[in-house]
């Protein structure tokens, strides 16, 4: 059996997954969809794909996918600004 300890930790770092996976679903829908694109065509797969694209569409109607390419784009710009010097 586990100790309680083990078990906080275990359920902290499964917490921190699900964040970092709902963050990239919610910033980065693109490479999701991408991701599907690229699975093999089969009946199992081609819900996934729908839902990929479902999905973005949504992230793209609340504008989390405009707010990503702009903080990329600032991030760049910083990027760029660096190699002047």
């Amino acid at each position: 059996m586990m100790n309680a300890n083990r078990r906080q930790l275990l359920a902290a770092i499964f917490a921190i997954q699900l964040l970092g996976l709902f963050t990239l679903a919610v910033f980065r829908s693109d490479k999701l969809l991408s991701y599907t694109y690229d699975l093999p065509p089969t009946d199992y797969t081609r819900p996934l794909v729908l839902a990929g694209e479902e999905w973005n569409r949504a992230m793209e109607t609340v504008g989390a996918a405009a707010l990503t390419e702009g903080v990329l784009e600032f991030i760049s710009s910083i990027r760029d600004s660096e190699e002047d010097f």
